[in-house]
């Protein structure tokens, strides 16, 4: 039996304070970025599963690879506003898993574009990652992959729900969607969303959706709207087979989460 196996990292978030940083990184000036104790524990996360997913046949960056400018809190929340800077920390990160392809999903302009230029698009570039734009574009806002006969769709942006009980309604959503338009992407069965950092995986009889983790913990501007942000750190991992095993299934999908409890709330006593 033939299997095909993929790891999806969604949000990296690369060059935030709360994200991984590649070890010993240096910036375009030299400086090299000390981590925090929350980034120390998020490397070893990260670490850990590049180490026991190592080497899949495809590693798709799932949007938000970088986080941007910080416009609205002034630049406080990354150690460094240089693209390039973020670009390079996400490409060290990326490459740890030695894949033998890269597909790489553009996520949310706040985080991933400068003027209008998917900044993306670069680390694409600089990956050697699959064409999966249009025209001459590495990156792009959605792709499909289909293999051994299973169709897979990716895309960064979905609906979000904030309330806890009605996690799954986005996901929901987002498949009834993709049946909707059978006519025109042919069966799917499979969707994989990123943007709302916080994993949900939801089945029906003729469809998996997932929402995927992510590798930052929120700063200011997410804690001005709740005191306490969901925020679910790991990575997602799909295998699909050429036939189906004893139970009938040819795609499996595996979770690998964390909890980070040096990003714990303190708990103080007086």
């Amino acid at each position: 039996m033939k299997t095909f196996t993929g790891v999806i990292i969604s949000d990296l978030h690369s060059g935030d304070h709360l994200a991984p940083v590649a070890d010993h990184f240096q910036t375009l000036d030299q400086e090299t970025v000390e981590p925090n104790p929350i980034q120390r524990a998020l490397n070893s996360a990260y670490d850990t599963v590049a180490e026991e997913w190592s080497k899949p046949d495809l590693l798709v960056s799932l949007g938000d690879a970088t986080g941007g400018q910080d416009r609205h809190s002034a630049g406080t929340s990354v150690w460094s506003t240089q693209p390039l800077d973020q670009i390079n920390n996400a490409a060290a990160l990326l490459a740890k898993f030695q894949a033998k392809h890269i597909a790489v999903i553009r996520g949310s302009g706040y985080h991933v574009s400068v003027n209008g230029l998917p900044v993306e698009e670069v680390l694409a570039e600089k990956l050697h990652a699959l064409p999966v734009g249009s025209g001459n574009m590495r990156s792009a806002l959605k792709f499909m992959l289909d293999k051994f006969g299973q169709r897979l769709h990716f895309a960064h942006h979905s609906p979000s729900s904030q309330v806890e009980w009605y996690l799954t309604t986005p996901l929901a959503k987002e498949g009834i969607r993709i049946a909707l338009q059978e006519g025109r992407l042919g069966k799917v069965h499979a969707v994989f969303r990123g943007h709302n950092h916080y994993y949900v995986k939801v089945e029906f009889w003729n469809q998996l959706l997932v929402s995927c983790p992510c590798w930052v913990f929120p700063g200011d501007f997410l804690h001005k709207k709740s005191g306490e942000p969901l925020s679910i750190i790991g990575a997602v991992r799909f295998q699909i087979t050429d036939h189906e095993d004893s139970f009938g299934k040819r795609l499996r999908v595996q979770k690998h989460l964390f909890p980070i409890r040096e990003a714990n709330t303190r708990v103080v006593t007086v």
